[in-house]
């Protein structure tokens, strides 16, 4: 991975785009380009919030200064009061970044990409997908993105490919665990950790694919179990995020 050192600089928060019932994208811009790896978070030191939070860019690297995050409301957390309810337009804050290391893989020009996630997994899974359309040595790749919600209103994926120019490109499975009868829901139901171990155990080679996933510990450490143990697919082919 190319190194690029973190930052600390001040971003201006533009605009905010409700996805789903207690999902939504933030964009903030800052005076110099945007540079990080797809894959890579950022730490945003909130306005009267004490900590730094973290979020990972659903962008591309650009020359504009602009990082885009897709975030999860949390009922009671302090980041997200601020994000969500009480954060206009032109407000000024701390941008620290980029960090991690569950990055795109430009060098595997061979393999199938496959990412897995639920929540907001989906800012940084994304914005991988994009990294790998826009790379001329992967964008060849077959790509396949799982994700996963409780109820159907928790799920963003499609509408989010589309919004990316991915839509025609990324073959597409999301699941509902927790669906009800009055759920107007007719695709799979289970937790997208099944129902990624259902769709790979059809698949020729699992263990010749590129995965990324980024959730919940518990979501992570079981897709670390379906890859491992169920397809014998090398460390070194998984690139994963966990969060609390």
């Amino acid at each position: 991975m190319d190194s690029i050192p973190a930052t600390r600089r001040t971003a201006i928060f533009l605009r905010h785009e409700t996805l789903t019932h207690d999902m939504g994208s933030f964009v903030f811009q800052t005076r110099d380009p945007a540079a990080f790896v797809p894959g890579q978070f950022a730490m945003l030191d909130l306005p009267d919030v004490e900590g730094d939070r973290a979020y990972s860019m659903a962008n591309l690297p650009n020359d504009e200064g602009l990082w885009e995050f897709i975030i999860k409301e949390q009922p009671g957390g302090d980041g997200s009061v601020a994000l969500f309810d009480a954060f206009p337009p032109g407000t000024e804050l701390a941008l620290d970044g980029p960090h991690g290391e569950a990055v795109l893989n430009r060098e595997a020009i061979d393999r199938p990409i496959v990412c897995i996630g639920g929540g907001a997994g989906i800012s940084q899974l994304i914005s991988i997908l994009r990294g790998a359309q826009a790379d001329p040595t992967l964008n060849r790749n077959p790509m396949t993105l799982f994700y996963g919600g409780r109820r159907p209103d928790d799920i963003c994926a499609p509408r989010l490919l589309q919004r990316a120019g991915l839509a025609d490109t990324v073959a597409c499975v999301t699941a509902v665990s927790e669906p009800t009868a009055d759920d107007d829901w007719q695709g799979p139901t289970g937790l997208i950790t099944d129902v990624l171990h259902r769709h790979l155990a059809t698949w020729p080679d699992p263990s010749n694919c590129e995965y990324y996933f980024c959730g919940p510990t518990p979501m992570t450490d079981a897709v670390q179990q379906v890859l491992c143990r169920g397809f014998a697919v090398p460390e070194s082919q998984q690139h994963f995020d966990s969060f609390g």
